[in-house]
């Protein structure tokens, strides 16, 4: 597929097209490979297609069972921390804790922090508040004056 990226507020970019195998703890005992692309319209990835094979050791038979073991969210979360980055520097979505924002740059972190969860399906907020370690309230609150210095402009 291609491999162009997509820009998005604020100033990251994604990979259109992502192709990749699933991790086991995601795809349960099935060899599993996807396809997810990123839709403008809804601000995030969707899997296009997955495709599940019995595992190599065990050969599980697939069954509905089965199918409905594969955490389709997990995969698409496994795949966005390589495949989401910043324009003009090395950001990438956060495994840590951060400190609070305090300059442009923090707040614009901040924003994309939110925008990463959003494209996987996560609760922004809920997302900013364990980056920064702060209630959800707090983290309304920094996403409003992320807002304010025109960082974001999803409410």
């Amino acid at each position: 597929m291609e491999d162009e990226f997509t820009l998005i507020p604020p100033h990251l970019a994604v990979r259109r097209w992502v192709d990749g195998t699933a991790p086991n703890e995601a795809s349960g005992s099935f060899y599993a490979t996807f396809s997810c692309m990123y839709d403008p319209r809804i601000g995030s990835y969707s899997m296009q297609k997955l495709v599940l094979m019995p595992g190599v050791l065990d050969g599980e038979p697939i069954t509905s069972a089965g199918i409905r073991q594969v955490r389709v969210q997990e995969i698409i979360r496994s795949m966005v921390a390589s495949n989401v980055r910043g324009i003009d520097d090395d950001w990438t979505p956060s495994d840590g804790i951060q400190k609070r924002p305090k300059t442009d740059l923090e707040y614009r972190d901040a924003a994309r922090e939110y925008v990463a969860a959003r494209l996987v399906g996560d609760p922004p907020l809920v997302r900013v508040a364990t980056v920064y370690q702060v209630s959800k309230p707090t983290a309304t609150r920094i996403m409003a004056e992320a807002r304010r210095r025109g960082f974001s402009t999803d409410g």
